[in-house]
């Protein structure tokens, strides 16, 4: 069962007469990172600041352990609770150890120092964070990713059970981003630390979060798994990109590709294609501003979730079912608004054979019909009808692209 470290109960806050935060609330548990998503201006750092009682709620409240955060005194609070803020002062003189070693201030008297103990735990966290190496060198004289490594030391000098983190990895090159997140990764699985971080790559924060808080104009817009919370719909509604959202084979998270959408140019492609075939031929032809229609497709397709995404308008089938006359006489009505049919490298079975009729009608009507590669042999399953109908379009007047680049040339010429 798992151990409820922080719950979060209907939280709002305002500044100066304005919302900021409107019913907030999510928990979280021992050992789990969540990340914070939403674009800027979403209430990401605000919630940040309520949770570690340095706000206080206009409504709700935040429970730590059970407990009212506000009922828990500062001192004893930062016992539990460790936040590394957003824009942290830099104290240029101070040495790597003395900086480490003002986390321990809860823990002793300013009268009478640090104790031996105290110091144990400053050189166990330098360690544990790579950097004792450099426990007498001046903070002014390190990297940006070292610099976080310290701040983070700092922090579990707190002995901390919730870490609090506001875009622990801006302004970081990759390697540094990557090597912080591990290092999160690491110390919530070897010390049960729960962690909520903001973050502002959603495909990171998708690979190193167990939950993601996706954030909305001061709202929870969702709440959940990665895969539960990282979808083309919220992708669109939160930030209003066009993304393309696969699953990674090696980690089993969602991550996203954006596509940029230019504006249409008034040029309309029909586009055949299936099991994925068509993928990059539509993120292409929407990013140069073609507007597309894709068709007859079976739901589920990865080749009709390209198109959901992208808002491509599809003529769908029933999943794994064969094309149905009604579905096809509905393609046909978009091949006759299209200047130019597409035939992705797809393969061709009885159930999608109908699908070469909308290239015959284009070609009847005048239209371009561009077809990708000249390997149907290989794709052509219908023991051959597949292949003489490529032939008869190639005899016809249609013709081959063996490329995007060669596809734009053709649609072009």
């Amino acid at each position: 069962m798992n151990e409820e470290i922080l719950k979060v109960v209907n939280v709002s806050f305002s500044y100066n007469q304005r919302e900021t935060l409107k019913d907030i609330s999510f928990e979280v548990n021992k050992g789990e990172i969540l990340g914070l998503l939403g674009p800027n201006g979403a209430g990401k750092t605000t919630l940040i600041r309520i949770i570690s009682g340095a706000l206080q709620p206009r409504e709700g409240e935040v429970l730590f352990e059970g407990i009212a955060i506000q009922k828990i005194p500062p001192k004893e609070r930062a016992k539990k609770i460790a936040v590394l803020p957003q824009n942290e002062p830099l104290v240029e003189y101070l040495t790597v150890k003395e900086m480490v070693m003002l986390g321990r201030a809860p823990y002793f008297s300013l009268l009478l120092g640090p104790k031996k103990a105290d110091e144990e735990i400053v050189e166990e966290c330098l360690e544990m964070v790579g950097m004792k190496g450099f426990s007498q060198r001046k903070m002014g004289e390190l990297s940006g990713g070292e610099r976080q490594k310290v701040l983070i030391a700092r922090a579990l000098a707190q002995q901390p059970r919730l870490l609090l983190l506001d875009e622990p990895i801006v302004h970081l090159d990759l390697s540094h981003q990557l090597e912080i997140l591990f290092l999160l990764k690491k110390l919530k699985e070897e010390r049960g630390l729960a962690i909520i971080s903001v973050l502002h790559d959603v495909n990171l924060a998708s690979y190193f979060s167990d939950k993601l808080l996706l954030m909305k104009d001061g709202r929870v817009f969702a709440f959940g798994e990665p895969k539960e919370v990282i979808t083309q719909e919220n992708m669109k509604k939160v930030f209003n990109i066009y993304a393309i959202v696969r699953n990674n084979p090696l980690s089993s998270r969602p991550y996203i590709s954006i596509v940029h959408k230019r504006p249409t140019m008034g040029k309309k492609i029909h586009l055949i294609a299936g099991g994925g075939s068509g993928r990059e031929i539509m993120e292409r032809l929407v990013g140069e501003g073609y507007s597309l229609s894709l068709g007859v497709v079976n739901v589920g397709d990865s080749d009709y979730e390209t198109a959901e995404g992208l808002e491509i308008e599809c003529v769908e089938e029933a999943p794994f079912a064969p094309i149905s006359d009604e579905a096809l006489e509905r393609a046909k009505e978009l091949v006759k608004e299209a200047e130019a049919v597409i035939i992705a490298p797809l393969p061709f079975g009885r159930g999608n054979l109908k699908n070469l009729e909308l290239a015959e009608v284009a070609q009847k009507d005048g239209k371009k019909v561009l077809i990708a590669g000249n390997d149907i042999e290989e794709r052509d399953f219908t023991g051959g009808e597949a292949r003489k109908k490529i032939e008869s379009l190639l005899k016809n007047g249609a013709r081959l692209f063996s490329s995007i680049e060669e596809l734009l040339k053709l649609l072009n010429e």
